[in-house]
């Protein structure tokens, strides 16, 4: 498990932030308030991440560990299905 966490920081490490550099700057014309939004993205995901290893240990501790894989199955699927075409100027098609 901790070698596809691995795989995940170093696939996504500069995504995160070059999408919130370039929002900040398309709707502000300026990159001053990245640090800020950036800010926000880090803590919005860190309180994410905290909630779903809270509530994945009561799953686990609730029901077996059988039943808690199976759990996340409805999330995969939903994950699966977001994906769109972006039109050249960003906006979804």
């Amino acid at each position: 498990m901790a070698m596809i966490l691995g795989i995940y920081f170093a696939l996504s490490s500069g995504t995160v932030d070059s999408i919130v550099y370039d929002v900040v700057l398309e709707e502000t014309g300026s990159s001053k308030l990245y640090e800020t939004w950036i800010g926000r993205a880090t803590m919005i995901e860190s309180g994410v991440l905290v909630v779903s290893a809270l509530a994945g240990g009561a799953i686990a501790g609730w029901a077996s560990a059988r039943v808690a894989s199976f759990a996340t199955l409805p999330f995969v699927a939903a994950s699966a299905g977001q994906t769109r075409s972006a039109s050249p100027r960003g906006k979804a098609a």
